[in-house]
């Protein structure tokens, strides 16, 4: 018989996260808004890797779907004047979505296989992660000095912790990514 101090430690699970629906009154407008968020952000990137969940939600709006290359997910979007988009902060990831009321049935499928079985096709991949290095390396460092301060705050104020990167990463982040 095994000492109770010597038998391992019971095994630890994180607690499960129920999903929560905030539905508001629909209103009058043509337009109807989505928004999906997921806790999970920049700061869950690995450390060599900053950049990797901006740029791996990027790519699952951007690339297509399993059913739809990046090409047709546009074209198909288009005639409903729909748009889905991703915004990436330090703790969560959020997916909007915007679609003309009348196409709201059709456009419910579509969004749902975006984010659930998006195409990971290599090239869009090599498209998004030259986007990103462009965007670090032009955008940031020469026309946008409100996201270049907040980033050198960030890792001023956050040293050697993951939320001292900037969202969309940095260029040896990008370029280590594969």
């Amino acid at each position: 018989s095994v000492p109770a101090s010597a038998a391992p430690a019971p095994a630890t699970t994180a607690p499960a996260v129920e999903p929560s629906v905030l539905a508001l009154p629909a209103s009058e407008a043509p337009a109807v808004p989505i928004r999906l968020l997921f806790r999970g952000g920049f700061a869950d990137d690995p450390p060599d890797l900053p950049g990797l969940t901006a740029l791996t939600a990027q790519w699952m709006v951007e690339g297509g779907t399993r059913s739809l290359t990046a090409f047709e997910l546009k074209e198909k979007l288009y005639p409903w004047a729909a748009t889905i988009g991703v915004s990436v902060d330090a703790e969560m990831t959020v997916f909007t979505a915007t679609v003309h009321r009348d196409h709201l049935g059709e456009f419910l499928p579509v969004l749902a296989d975006v984010l659930t079985a998006p195409r990971w096709e290599a090239g869009e991949f090599e498209r998004l992660r030259r986007d990103a290095i462009d965007d670090i390396e032009t955008r940031l460092r020469s026309s946008d000095d409100e996201n270049l301060g907040k980033a050198a705050l960030d890792q001023m104020l956050y040293p050697n912790h993951p939320y001292g990167h900037f969202a969309g990463g940095s260029v040896a982040g990008m370029n280590a990514t594969t």
